[in-house]
């Protein structure tokens, strides 16, 4: 063998051994990025639940992505901002102050819940005829504490009050300030706040980029995507029975974003001369209703539209309900007794039914 021969052999050898050594590196660095991939993959994947206390209610959030304790964290702080704006049941809220105060107060510019909310509220009594009236509270609070005692002519009189027209939202230098035109005049925004509540954290999940979310607060929701099934987000509707238990469910539905509310007179009421009373008041008549209705789910893009259309629904007859949907088209169901029996019937509306899965 030349001295030639034997250098272009040993050269050839050293090339096997560098292309080995490179083959067995790739291999192991692709193993470490298959693992690295596969785990970054599955702590995205996985889905959290988390749960608590709002609104007189429970709340509980199913969504995939990742840090649950964080987020859970700023959940419950979001919910807290929303309360302090909203909540008639805390009296140092913003619409506590609006209330008490003579004319109005100044809305403040850190406060980004209160005017959209009142925007929606005066746009859906207009939709609903007057049905749903969110400045009722002046009527409520009278007939509450004087149930058996009513004025006629007392009630009339705070029936004046009740119009979301009597408040405004002025822009004024460095700010706005929200005006009402009765001192007497207050606001109450139980039948859209939790709703909307559901269409906030349903902002702050997309914000964030989550895609698969199911936000339910008291049996209102609004799905997102897909569950950790992979299928559509599914939600109970309860049976609407006095004295049923909380888990007595009547209908299954499945919710692919959008959003369910359900309006019910059959868990809150009022005896009078021995006959139950809605706790629903009709901001028409200014008297609590009474109706075949037992209960009405609503299906919208947004909670709070679903909120207060199933509010509105329970303020009406069966027939001015239905009506009603046949005029605007969202996806419904009511369920009334139409003999008194307690055999619950259905009726269901705009392919509110083609989102069923179960019915009893």
């Amino acid at each position: 063998m030349t001295p030639t021969q034997a250098s272009e052999n040993l050269s050839s050898k050293f090339a096997q051994i560098f292309r080995t050594i490179n083959a067995f590196l790739m291999k192991k660095f692709s193993f470490i990025l298959l693992i690295f991939v596969s785990i970054s993959c599955s702590q995205k994947s996985k889905y959290h639940k988390f749960s608590g206390e709002t609104m007189g209610t429970y709340y509980a959030i199913t969504y995939q992505g990742e840090e649950p304790k964080k987020v859970k964290s700023e959940v419950e702080n979001l919910l807290l901002d929303f309360n302090n704006s909203l909540s008639t049941y805390i009296p140092s809220s913003l619409i506590s102050r609006l209330n008490d105060s003579d004319r109005g107060i100044d809305l403040p510019n850190n406060d980004p819940f209160f005017e959209p909310v009142l925007k929606r509220a005066i746009e859906l009594e207009q939709v609903t005829n007057g049905k749903l009236n969110t400045a009722i509270l002046p009527l409520l609070t009278y007939w509450r504490d004087n149930s058996t005692r009513i004025d006629s002519a007392k009630s009339k009189e705070l029936q004046t009050l009740v119009s979301n027209s009597k408040f405004d939202i002025n822009v004024k230098k460095g700010g706005k300030f929200i005006s009402k035109s009765a001192t007497e005049a207050k606001l109450d925004f139980s039948s859209l706040a939790k709703g909307y509540g559901i269409d906030v954290i349903g902002q702050y999940f997309e914000k964030l980029g989550v895609v698969n979310y199911l936000v339910d607060i008291g049996g209102e929701a609004r799905g997102l995507g897909k569950s950790n099934s992979g299928e559509a987000w599914k939600l109970a509707i309860n049976k609407p029975i006095e004295g049923s238990r909380l888990t007595e469910m009547e209908l299954v539905v499945q919710l692919d974003g959008k959003s369910i509310a359900t309006s019910g007179s059959y868990r809150q009421f009022y005896e009078k001369d021995g006959k139950k009373i809605a706790h629903i008041m009709d901001p028409i008549t200014g008297y609590s209703t009474t109706s075949d209705l037992l209960s009405a789910s609503v299906i919208a893009e947004d909670c709070m539209t679903a909120d207060g259309l199933a509010t509105a629904l329970m303020v009406s007859s069966l027939e001015e309900a239905k009506i009603f949907l046949s005029e605007n088209k969202y996806k419904a169901c009511l369920i009334y007794d139409a003999d008194g029996d307690l055999k619950l019937e259905k009726y269901f509306a705009n392919g509110f039914e083609e989102l069923v899965l179960h019915s009893k």
